[in-house]
Protein backbone atom coordinates (compact mmCIF):
# COMPACT_ATOMS: atom_id res chain seq x y z
CA UNK A 1 0.00 0.00 0.00
CA UNK A 2 2.53 2.40 0.76
CA UNK A 3 4.94 1.49 -2.26
CA UNK A 4 1.49 2.53 -4.40
CA UNK A 5 1.23 6.06 -2.54
CA UNK A 6 4.94 6.48 -2.65
CA UNK A 7 4.35 5.76 -7.05
CA UNK A 8 1.31 7.40 -6.94
CA UNK A 9 2.78 10.50 -5.12
CA UNK A 10 5.81 10.06 -7.42
CA UNK A 11 3.87 10.85 -10.56
CA UNK A 12 1.67 13.36 -9.79
CA UNK A 13 5.04 15.29 -8.93
CA UNK A 14 6.39 14.59 -12.32
CA UNK A 15 3.04 15.32 -13.78
CA UNK A 16 3.20 19.04 -11.87
CA UNK A 17 6.97 19.14 -12.94
CA UNK A 18 6.17 18.32 -16.83
CA UNK A 19 3.63 21.22 -16.24
CA UNK A 20 5.76 23.86 -15.35
CA UNK A 21 8.42 23.09 -17.61
CA UNK A 22 5.87 23.64 -20.44
CA UNK A 23 4.87 26.48 -18.76
CA UNK A 24 8.05 28.13 -18.74
CA UNK A 25 8.24 27.27 -22.35
CA UNK A 26 4.77 29.35 -23.13
CA UNK A 27 4.18 32.99 -23.31
CA UNK A 28 2.93 34.61 -19.92
CA UNK A 29 3.12 37.86 -20.32
CA UNK A 30 1.40 40.35 -22.93
CA UNK A 31 2.06 43.76 -23.32
CA UNK A 32 -0.46 46.02 -24.89
CA UNK A 33 0.06 49.70 -25.74
CA UNK A 34 -2.54 52.08 -25.82
CA UNK A 35 -3.40 54.26 -29.28
CA UNK A 36 -1.79 57.55 -29.39
CA UNK A 37 -3.70 60.80 -28.46
CA UNK A 38 -3.49 63.54 -30.41
CA UNK A 39 -2.23 66.74 -28.35
CA UNK A 40 -4.66 69.67 -27.21
CA UNK A 41 -3.11 72.63 -28.43
CA UNK A 42 -3.93 75.72 -25.76
CA UNK A 43 -3.58 78.95 -27.33
CA UNK A 44 -0.84 80.69 -26.27
CA UNK A 45 -2.14 84.22 -24.03
CA UNK A 46 -0.85 87.54 -26.17
CA UNK A 47 1.69 89.28 -24.23
CA UNK A 48 1.30 92.88 -23.42
CA UNK A 49 3.13 96.08 -25.32
CA UNK A 50 4.90 96.71 -21.89
CA UNK A 51 6.26 92.96 -21.69
CA UNK A 52 7.43 93.40 -25.70
CA UNK A 53 9.29 96.60 -24.80
CA UNK A 54 10.77 95.04 -22.03
CA UNK A 55 12.13 91.94 -23.37
CA UNK A 56 13.67 94.23 -26.65
CA UNK A 57 15.28 96.37 -23.88
CA UNK A 58 16.78 93.41 -21.85
CA UNK A 59 18.12 91.88 -25.37
CA UNK A 60 19.66 95.22 -26.49
CA UNK A 61 21.13 95.55 -22.93
CA UNK A 62 22.59 91.47 -23.42
CA UNK A 63 24.02 92.72 -26.97
CA UNK A 64 25.89 95.36 -25.84
CA UNK A 65 27.28 93.59 -22.55
CA UNK A 66 28.14 91.10 -24.76
CA UNK A 67 30.06 93.93 -27.30
CA UNK A 68 32.06 95.65 -24.46
CA UNK A 69 33.25 92.35 -22.33
CA UNK A 70 33.78 90.15 -25.19
CA UNK A 71 37.41 92.13 -26.24
CA UNK A 72 38.99 90.65 -22.82
CA UNK A 73 37.62 87.16 -23.23
CA UNK A 74 38.63 86.88 -26.69
CA UNK A 75 42.31 88.20 -25.97
CA UNK A 76 42.60 85.67 -23.20
CA UNK A 77 41.18 82.73 -24.86
CA UNK A 78 43.64 83.44 -28.21
CA UNK A 79 46.74 83.51 -25.62
CA UNK A 80 45.60 80.33 -24.15
CA UNK A 81 44.90 78.80 -27.65
CA UNK A 82 48.94 80.15 -28.51
CA UNK A 83 49.80 78.34 -25.99
CA UNK A 84 48.51 75.38 -26.03
CA UNK A 85 49.80 75.58 -29.65
CA UNK A 86 53.90 75.99 -28.64
CA UNK A 87 53.03 73.22 -26.02
CA UNK A 88 51.92 70.91 -28.80
CA UNK A 89 54.73 71.86 -30.83
CA UNK A 90 57.43 70.92 -28.18
CA UNK A 91 55.38 67.77 -27.34
CA UNK A 92 55.51 66.53 -31.07
CA UNK A 93 59.44 67.31 -31.18
CA UNK A 94 60.00 65.38 -28.06
CA UNK A 95 58.20 62.35 -29.51
CA UNK A 96 60.18 62.78 -32.90
CA UNK A 97 63.15 62.76 -30.68
CA UNK A 98 62.17 59.98 -28.39
CA UNK A 99 59.85 57.65 -30.50
CA UNK A 100 58.81 55.43 -27.01
CA UNK A 101 58.84 58.24 -25.15
CA UNK A 102 54.77 58.95 -23.89
CA UNK A 103 54.23 62.58 -24.18
CA UNK A 104 51.04 64.08 -22.90
CA UNK A 105 49.91 67.70 -23.26
CA UNK A 106 48.26 68.66 -19.82
CA UNK A 107 46.33 71.56 -19.81
CA UNK A 108 46.14 74.30 -17.13
CA UNK A 109 42.21 75.48 -17.40
CA UNK A 110 39.87 73.75 -15.39
CA UNK A 111 39.41 72.28 -12.22
CA UNK A 112 41.70 68.73 -11.56
CA UNK A 113 39.94 65.41 -10.73
CA UNK A 114 38.82 65.13 -7.30
CA UNK A 115 38.71 68.04 -6.23
CA UNK A 116 35.16 68.74 -6.75
CA UNK A 117 34.30 67.87 -3.48
CA UNK A 118 36.90 68.01 -1.37
CA UNK A 119 36.84 65.74 2.17
CA UNK A 120 35.70 68.35 4.64
CA UNK A 121 36.10 68.09 8.56
CA UNK A 122 32.74 67.99 10.87
CA UNK A 123 31.50 70.92 11.97
CA UNK A 124 31.97 71.37 15.55
CA UNK A 125 28.39 71.60 18.08
CA UNK A 126 28.19 75.01 19.45
CA UNK A 127 26.16 75.61 22.02
CA UNK A 128 23.15 78.50 22.35
CA UNK A 129 24.53 79.37 25.47
CA UNK A 130 27.27 82.28 24.75
CA UNK A 131 29.65 81.66 27.89
CA UNK A 132 30.10 77.81 26.98
CA UNK A 133 33.40 77.19 26.11
CA UNK A 134 33.33 75.59 22.25
CA UNK A 135 35.17 72.81 21.81
CA UNK A 136 37.02 71.85 19.04
CA UNK A 137 36.48 68.32 17.54
CA UNK A 138 39.88 66.53 16.55
CA UNK A 139 39.96 62.81 15.44
CA UNK A 140 42.69 61.43 17.54
CA UNK A 141 42.59 57.49 18.76
CA UNK A 142 41.30 56.76 22.03
CA UNK A 143 44.47 56.29 24.82
CA UNK A 144 44.12 52.57 25.53
CA UNK A 145 44.68 51.22 28.84
CA UNK A 146 46.17 47.98 30.00
CA UNK A 147 43.90 45.19 31.16
CA UNK A 148 44.95 44.36 34.62
CA UNK A 149 44.08 40.63 35.17
CA UNK A 150 43.00 39.91 38.83
CA UNK A 151 43.77 37.91 41.10
CA UNK A 152 40.95 34.76 42.00
CA UNK A 153 40.66 35.75 46.01
CA UNK A 154 37.30 35.77 46.42
CA UNK A 155 34.20 36.85 44.33
CA UNK A 156 33.42 39.79 46.79
CA UNK A 157 36.71 41.46 46.41
CA UNK A 158 37.06 40.85 42.59
CA UNK A 159 33.22 42.55 42.40
CA UNK A 160 34.61 45.61 44.56
CA UNK A 161 38.13 45.87 42.61
CA UNK A 162 36.23 45.92 39.42
CA UNK A 163 33.60 48.55 40.42
CA UNK A 164 36.59 50.48 41.99
CA UNK A 165 38.44 50.40 38.40
CA UNK A 166 35.24 51.34 36.64
CA UNK A 167 34.82 54.24 38.76
CA UNK A 168 38.11 55.45 38.57
CA UNK A 169 37.82 55.01 34.67
CA UNK A 170 34.47 57.43 35.22
CA UNK A 171 36.28 59.75 37.14
CA UNK A 172 39.36 59.92 34.95
CA UNK A 173 37.27 61.02 31.55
Amino acid sequence: MEAEDDLKRISDEIKQFEAWKLAQKQINKVELKTEKIEKVEKPKKERTEKQKEATARMREALLTRRKDHNDKKTEHTEEYQKKIEETKEKAHKLKQAYPDLNVVVKSSVGRPKGVKNPPVDPTPYISDEEDAPVKSVINKPLPTKPIKKLVNHSLATVNQDLMSAYLSRLNNF
